[in-house]
């Protein structure tokens, strides 16, 4: 592509642009980070055009090869940048206006593809009986949502995976967790639906639940939002369990192994789902953490602020740089954002 004539339309068209922006790898990396340095004047292009792609939820109830995630693109790419014919006439139209309707149709046709797709399967949440693992993994910077074989409803947050066994013999259906994720159970009496998550397991029949179990922080954390769920220890059977009702949360600190219950906040804790980003007295290692996970992307940080930060802040919806250029106010710091890699300076 010339590269002084490359809009937006034009890196949505180019597919190995959105494996890069959806599942980033170090080629993938090393070509378009490159090209992103060399064409220094096209920052705001390729922001523009990665805003898009991040904005676009693809719902997993159906498995989509390469050839159906191109027809959801499709729309744009047969768009050519700026030129239509009317009549058979060519005119030249307003990029900006056409931008607009690229975006508009790139999510139509998302919504539509996705809504034929679901339709092909029984609309139903119909429990199934299929037996074997069902397995789901995200990449830092990418949500998901999905039905598990038995009707239960997920959205799983980025640097995630699932694995979810369905077994009609012994009536039980089990889900192993790593990360976080927002279960709406599909209730079947027969079969109580368990997830164990890094030492914990938790317990219901139908409800909806979020559970927070990342390898790397000190704790798990349970949040109810409805129905009744069961929290305990795995392998431990001393009674430590705890009934949850709507509105609170189990915490299990794994270095302790205490289980206890605690109130939570909604949108601090659940608001993920909705696209909203939230800090509650977050230190900068937390803050920094946090941000490479929502956004895939890498920090690195030179002369660290040695001031404790504690952060409280919601960003709905907001691209990375917004973001940074808010905490870069508060915090007092200058950022530089390079394709994946973002750098620090106090």
């Amino acid at each position: 592509m010339e590269n002084n004539k490359v809009d937006q339309i034009d890196l949505l068209k180019d597919d190995s642009f959105v494996e890069w922006v959806k599942n980033p790898t170090p080629a993938l990396d090393k070509q378009w980070e490159g090209w992103v340095n060399s064409n220094p004047g096209k920052k705001e292009v390729v922001d523009e055009a990665i805003e898009l792609i991040n904005s676009i939820e693809y719902d997993e109830r159906g498995d989509l090869s390469v050839e159906e995630i191109k027809q959801i693109y499709q729309p744009v790419r047969d768009m050519d940048s700026g030129i239509r014919k009317t009549n058979g006439k060519s005119i030249r139209l307003n990029f900006g206006y056409w931008s607009k309707i690229a975006a508009i149709l790139v999510v139509v046709a998302v919504s539509t593809f996705l809504l034929m797709k679901y339709q092909e399967k029984d609309t139903g949440r119909v429990a199934s009986s299929v037996q074997g693992a069902f397995t789901r993994d995200n990449p830092t910077g990418v949500k998901s949502t999905f039905e598990l074989p038995d009707g239960t409803m997920v959205k799983m947050n980025a640097e995630s995976s699932l694995t979810f066994e369905s077994d009609t013999i012994n009536n039980k259906r089990l889900v192993r967790l790593s990360g976080e994720a927002f279960f709406d159970v599909f209730h079947d009496k027969a079969r109580p639906f368990t997830v164990v998550s890094n030492g914990i397991s938790t317990t219901a029949l139908g409800t909806s639940f979020n559970v927070r179990a990342y390898p790397q922080e000190k704790t798990n954390k349970v949040f109810l939002v409805s129905g009744v769920v069961q929290v305990e220890r795995v392998n431990h059977q001393d009674g430590s369990n705890i009934l949850l009702a709507p509105g609170f949360g189990a915490s299990f600190d794994r270095g302790s192994q205490s289980l206890t219950q605690i109130s939570f906040d909604y949108d601090t804790n659940i608001g993920w789902k909705e696209g909203l980003l939230s800090f509650n007295s977050s230190n900068q290692r937390e803050v920094f953490e946090k941000l490479e996970r929502w956004y895939g992307v890498e920090i690195s940080v030179t002369k660290g602020n040695k001031r404790l930060w504690n952060l409280s802040a919601k960003f709905d919806n907001k691209p990375l740089e917004s973001v940074l250029n808010s905490l870069s106010r508060t915090e007092n710091f200058s950022y530089k954002i390079s394709g994946k890699k973002v750098e620090i300076k106090f």
